[in-house]
């Protein structure tokens, strides 16, 4: 809806006074997803959803809720977060409409219209996800391991960056291992320490002086 009004009036930038991802739902979609749901509602058992999956945005858990609510799954099916069920990222043309990105980034807009909208990447600052751990990394001093190893392999010449990224997929790494030996939980963050200087070994990460 924002982002039509700011089309409509020839603005260079949405007019937001939020983050994108704690927009809430628009009538519209609270209409539509309520008629989604009452349609499914009238669907065999077999065919309804037996778990709902939503991005990390306000809109679509209440999409999610709404849809249920009306009858399209049954009230115990869970809501699931995944992180992967993300918009893509903008960058530096975040916020901007498509006549801004033409005003203010006019190179963009040409790279944008030889690649296409899905192929164009904004330059901008990129965020590492790791979805590699287990559920058994939640437990006291896990943390504390983490950031052992982010001072550790910074310590050793690597960016905070790369520092941070190494960590996250060895300690990742240490988590599964346990897993796989003790079980999906019930291991204790000091059990993770003694594989740690393997799993560098095997996983140097170049330039850190991890060897």
């Amino acid at each position: 809806m924002s982002r039509d009004a700011a089309h409509d009036a020839a603005m260079d930038r949405i007019a937001l006074t939020v983050r994108d991802a704690d927009v809430p739902l628009s009538d519209l979609g609270r209409e539509q997803a309520s008629a989604l749901g009452h349609w499914f509602s009238g669907q065999a058992e077999e065919d309804r959803p037996e778990v709902l999956l939503s991005p990390p945005y306000c809109r679509a858990l209440q999409t999610a809720e709404i849809f249920r609510g009306a009858g399209g799954a049954p009230a115990e099916v869970p809501i699931c977060f995944d992180e992967h069920l993300r918009e893509k990222e903008f960058g530096i043309l975040d916020g901007l409409t498509t006549r801004g990105v033409a005003n203010l980034f006019p190179e963009q807009a040409e790279f944008r219209r030889l690649l296409g909208k899905f192929y164009h990447r904004p330059p901008g600052e990129e965020m590492l996800v790791f979805a590699g751990g287990c559920i058994g990394l939640a437990t006291g001093g896990s943390g504390d391991v983490l950031a052992g190893l982010i001072g550790g392999l910074a310590a050793r010449r690597a960016s905070p960056v790369q520092a941070c990224a190494w960590a996250a997929y060895i300690h990742g790494a240490a988590g599964r291992a346990l897993s796989r030996k003790i079980g999906t939980v019930g291991f204790l963050a000091r059990e993770l320490l003694p594989l740690i200087p393997r799993l560098i070994d095997e996983n140097d990460p170049g330039g850190t002086g991890a060897r």
